[in-house]
């Protein structure tokens, strides 16, 4: 690229990986923009520096997660989706298995880190839903559900486990009194 600016999307629509152009409001670039929110908002966790076994982690999510939206730019189905589903799996099973067992509502906080995992947690989530919106689209979606799935699972147990390591509790939810 000569320049960072096209002029081509100001009129509201923008291109796909296949050369398709589509309005801004399309389901797909919505898609594209929370993978690309979730994206930022794991390297923003990776900004506070975790344990360097986590950091590892989340710098291959944010490839794949970048994977993840070329495919969906081309319109192709997601093909590292069931081999990441079960890596994460394995992740989350680790790191469980380090971890106190859960008794009570955790609310997001803690560390700066561990708040930050929450928020990408959340972000997962809502990108979550945005795929089940869109579901017949194509196989994309499908094959990329399970994964975003577990990954904010991951997401969460990590929140805990870096808490963990900075000994700074988990906020547990306490039910409504004033």
């Amino acid at each position: 690229m000569t320049r960072i600016y096209t002029r081509s999307g100001d009129k509201g629509q923008t291109g796909l990986g296949n050369g398709l152009r589509v309005s801004k409001s399309d389901p797909d670039i919505q898609l594209l923009g929370s993978l690309d929110e979730l994206n930022a908002c794991i390297g923003l966790v990776r900004s506070h520096q975790p344990p360097d076994e986590y950091d590892q982690q989340l710098f291959l999510l944010q490839q794949r997660l970048f994977d993840a939206g070329a495919s969906l730019a081309m319109q192709q189905a997601f093909v590292q989706a069931e081999a990441l589903t079960q890596l994460v799996e394995q992740w989350i099973d680790r790191i469980s298995s380090q971890l106190p067992p859960l008794k009570q509502f955790i609310l997001p906080g803690g560390s700066t880190c561990a708040a930050q995992c929450h928020l990408a947690r959340t972000l997962c989530r809502r990108l979550e839903r945005l795929l089940v919106e869109t579901l017949e689209t194509g196989p994309s979606i499908h094959a990329l559900l399970p994964f975003i799935n577990r990954l904010s699972d991951y997401l969460f147990v990590l929140a805990r486990a870096i808490n963990q390591y900075n000994n700074c509790p988990d906020v547990v939810w306490q039910a409504g009194e004033l």
